[in-house]
């Protein structure tokens, strides 16, 4: 048997070189089986030949049919050494995703946002029962209490509940969504806003000239929106009201010095909209005649227009003037007379002289 051996390997090992590859040919002795695959691991080593794993790429090789009885074909295969590097390029992925809600969610959004997320999971459960037909699972707990129409055709099955539930719950969903981007759009139009502030002096907060930017019932307040594409707000002390105004800050803007707030998308419309609230508040001949015929509409408008009684804001002014300089006068006049009475001395006064009773007297005298 060794001359057999010694030209089956003979074979393999020519066999190996012209195909590149290597298989062991094993007999069916476990001894000689060792010896002989010792033997053909050194010469691979040698030869340094790949092993392949598979017999079809042998490219046509049959054992001896002599020799394949005694044989079994066993491949031998050499795994390269694989060795870990720090600058590994393979993402990790090992991800655990928390089977609990987290508590940070719960704050985001004031809840919405988990609220959000459980109506999606429901609307996809749904859908799930929907297309493996295990609606009635869903009322196991629940018992369904059939309904029928006038044809006697079941109108509140399971499945037709469950898909109505579904279109209540994707509403839901596209409310939250267009909720959400309007809020996007609002906060991203909102940067953009370019603001600025006019303040009212105490002159003009005292004669109600700032009342011209807002017209009777609002007329002038509304062309001015109209033809400068702004946001035009009247707000501080004595203009804003907390008791009536809506907006929540009401309370905060009530305490600001008194001023006109200008929005603008733009810088153009933001500067024309400031040159005509100066213009309006100036001490123009024009502009002073525009007060003023804003006055006198908004009198006739509220009733209170009287030709007879009526006074322009200019002799408004000259009247307060004179009668605080005839009360400035009036009261140095009197410090005056205090002064003078202060210099003089007082005479004495005497008390009111007591008129005698004579009844008392003649019953004293008695005694």
């Amino acid at each position: 048997m060794l001359p057999c051996y010694r030209r089956a390997f003979s074979r393999l090992v020519a066999q190996s070189h012209a195909a590149s590859s290597l298989y062991i040919l094993l007999p069916s002795d476990p001894c000689t089986s060792v010896l002989l695959s010792i033997v053909c691991v050194c010469v691979c080593v040698c030869v340094r030949t790949p092993i392949r794993k598979n017999a079809a790429e042998l490219h046509g090789f049959a054992p001896d049919p002599l020799f394949s009885p005694a044989i079994s074909l066993c491949p031998v295969t050499l795994m390269p050494k694989e060795t870990a590097s720090r600058w590994s390029e393979s993402r990790y992925t090992n991800l655990q995703v928390p089977s609990y809600v987290p508590a940070e969610a719960l704050v985001h959004e004031d809840g919405q946002f988990l609220r959000a997320f459980l109506l999606r999971v429901l609307a996809n459960d749904m859908q799930r029962m929907l297309a493996t037909n295990t609606c009635a699972v869903y009322f196991r707990n629940i018992p369904l209490e059939p309904e029928y129409d006038a044809s006697g055709n079941r109108t509140n099955t399971p499945e037709n509940v469950v898909m109505e539930k579904r279109l209540r719950v994707m509403d839901d969903i596209s409310k939250l969504l267009r909720t959400y981007v309007e809020r996007a759009e609002y906060m991203a139009n909102k940067s953009k806003d370019i603001n600025r502030r006019i303040y009212f002096t105490a002159e003009q907060i005292e004669t109600g000239d700032y009342g011209a930017l807002i017209g009777p019932r609002g007329l002038v307040h509304q062309q001015l929106e109209k033809e400068t594409n702004c946001h035009i707000v009247l707000v501080g002390r004595g203009i804003t009201n907390p008791l009536k105004d809506t907006n929540p800050n009401a309370a905060a803007m009530a305490l600001e010095d008194p001023h006109v707030r200008i929005t603008a998308t733009t810088e153009e419309d933001l500067q024309t909209a400031a040159e005509r609230i100066e213009w309006i508040l100036s001490d123009e001949p024009e502009a002073v005649e525009f007060r003023e015929n804003n006055r006198r509409r908004m009198a006739q408008v509220d009733g209170r227009y009287d030709p007879r009684t009526w006074m322009t804001a200019a002799e408004k002014r000259k009247k307060a003037a004179a009668e605080k300089a005839a009360a400035a006068s009036g009261a140095s006049a009197g410090e005056d007379e205090t002064g003078a009475e202060k210099g003089r001395k007082r005479e004495r006064e005497e008390g009111p002289v007591e008129e005698e009773d004579t009844e008392l007297n003649e019953f004293l005298e008695d005694l």
